[in-house]
C-alpha cells in the first residue's frame, strides 16, 4: 500500500479522534488536582454509602462509589448552566441501562482532595425524588496517583495517603486496576474464580450473570432506573464463595442484561480495607463473624416517583400489591408531600409489611 495513503488515513484517523474529543480536553485539561493525607467520615442509609463535600461552596452529599470511573453530578446547576458542558459516551448502568452524560468542570474539596477547577460528569438521573444526594464520588484521581485507600466500616471513615497504616493485621490479595480506573478483586463463585469490580455504589452482595438452579433463589420485579420497563431479578441463597483466605456462603443477584461482575456495599461492608493502588494489591480484614451473607430480601420496596410513593420492586410470590401502586397511606396515615420520604425510608426499611395497614390505589396513569 502506498505510503502516503497510510500517513493520511493517519492523519485522519487523528483529526476526527480530535474532533470528538476536543471539547472533553478542553475540560480536563483545565483540571488542578491537589490530593491530601487526610482522613473523613462516611454514613450508610439503607446500604448506600455517603460522603459530604464542598461543590462550588455549596456542602453537597454525594454517594461514594468505587464502582465510578468517573464523578457523576445530577444537578447542572453545580456546573453554572447547561452552556458549561459538553456531551460526552451514554454512561452504562451495572444492568447495562444507559444514562445521557455530559462534561464540565466544579469546584470540589473534601479532606481527601480538593480540585480548583475537577471535571466531572453532569447526568440526569433523578430517580427518586428523595434522595437529596447530588451525585456520585469517585476514586479515579486517587488511582491515577496510585495512593492508598482506607475503608474502616467499623469507624465509618475513609482515609487517603502514601502509605496509611500497618497491614500486618490485614490478609493480602491481588487487585487489578484498569486503564479506565476500574478496580477489581479475584472471588471465586461456586468454584469458578473470576475478577469481581469492587463497587460500593451497587445495593448488592454479588452481582454477576450467574445461573444454577441447584441453590435456592428468590425472584424479584422492579421498575428499571429509566421508569420504563420492568425486570426481572433473581437472587440464589447461600453460594459457596471463597475470597482470601475466607469461605462464605454469599447471596448471588442475578438479572436480565446483567453483564458485568460485581461485588457490592452489602459484601464489602463486612470488612475494613486498603487499596494500595501503586503495588495493585488489596488487603481486608473480617469484621463480622457470621460466614453468611444476605442481600437485599425485602418483599416490597417503595421509591417517591411524581409524589407519589409507588412500590418499585416485589417479590413475585407476594399477591397483594403490584409493581407501579401507589400507596395511600400507612397505618391510616394518609401519604402526602410532607411525610412520603419519612413512609418510604420507614417501609423500606421493613423485611415485610405484615405488621402494618397499607392501603393502595391503581393509578390511572401507570407510572411504567
Amino acid at each position: 500500500m502506498n505510503i502516503s495513503i497510510i500517513l493520511l488515513a493517519i492523519i485522519t484517523i487523528v483529526a476526527l479522534t480530535y474532533y470528538f474529543l476536543k471539547d472533553i480536553i478542553r475540560v480536563i485539561s483545565k483540571e488542578k488536582i491537589h490530593m491530601k493525607a487526610g482522613c473523613m467520615t462516611f454514613d450508610i442509609i439503607n446500604e448506600k454509602m455517603f460522603v459530604w463535600n464542598k461543590i462550588n461552596d455549596h456542602l453537597v452529599k454525594l454517594r461514594f462509589d468505587t464502582g465510578a470511573t468517573q464523578y457523576f453530578i445530577t444537578d447542572k446547576a453545580l456546573f453554572g448552566g447547561k452552556q458549561n458542558l459538553y456531551k460526552t459516551v451514554d454512561i452504562s448502568l451495572a444492568d447495562n441501562y444507559k444514562l445521557k452524560s455530559y462534561l464540565g468542570l466544579i469546584n470540589f474539596e473534601n479532606n481527601l482532595i480538593s480540585g480548583k477547577p475537577l471535571s466531572a460528569s453532569y447526568i440526569d438521573r433523578t430517580v427518586n425524588q428523595c434522595d437529596d444526594t447530588k451525585g456520585h464520588f469517585s476514586l479515579v484521581n486517587f488511582v491515577d496517583e496510585k495512593k492508598e485507600i482506607e475503608l474502616n466500616f467499623e469507624k465509618n471513615q475513609i482515609s487517603s495517603g502514601n502509605q496509611i497504616r500497618s497491614k500486618l493485621d490485614y490478609t493480602e490479595i491481588d487487585l487489578k486496576v484498569e486503564l479506565s480506573g476500574i478496580i477489581k478483586i479475584k472471588i471465586t463463585v461456586d468454584g469458578k474464580e473470576d475478577w469481581f469490580i469492587f463497587d460500593t455504589g451497587a445495593l448488592s452482595t454479588i452481582i454477576f450473570p450467574f445461573q444454577n438452579t441447584k441453590y435456592n433463589f428468590i425472584d424479584f420485579q422492579a421498575i428499571t432506573p429509566d421508569k420504563n420497563h420492568i425486570k426481572s431479578i433473581r437472587t440464589f441463597e447461600n453460594v459457596p464463595v471463597i475470597f482470601g483466605k475466607e469461605k462464605l456462603w454469599v447471596d448471588i443477584n442475578n438479572s436480565e442484561k446483567v453483564t458485568r461482575y460485581l461485588v457490592g456495599i452489602m459484601f464489602i461492608k463486612k470488612f475494613n480495607w486498603i487499596l494500595d493502588f501503586k503495588n495493585k494489591k488489596a488487603y481486608y480484614k473480617k469484621i463480622d463473624e457470621n460466614q453468611i451473607i444476605k442481600s437485599f430480601q425485602n418483599d416490597y420496596a417503595v421509591r417517591n416517583i411524581n409524589n407519589n410513593l409507588i412500590i418499585s420492586a416485589k417479590n413475585i410470590k407476594k399477591t397483594e400489591f403490584d409493581i407501579g401502586d401507589a400507596i395511600v397511606s400507612v397505618d391510616h396515615k394518609k401519604i402526602n408531600t410532607t411525610n412520603l420520604c419519612q413512609m418510604q425510608q420507614l417501609l423500606n426499611q421493613e423485611k415485610n409489611w405484615d405488621q402494618r395497614q397499607v392501603q393502595i390505589k391503581k393509578l390511572v396513569n401507570k407510572i411504567i
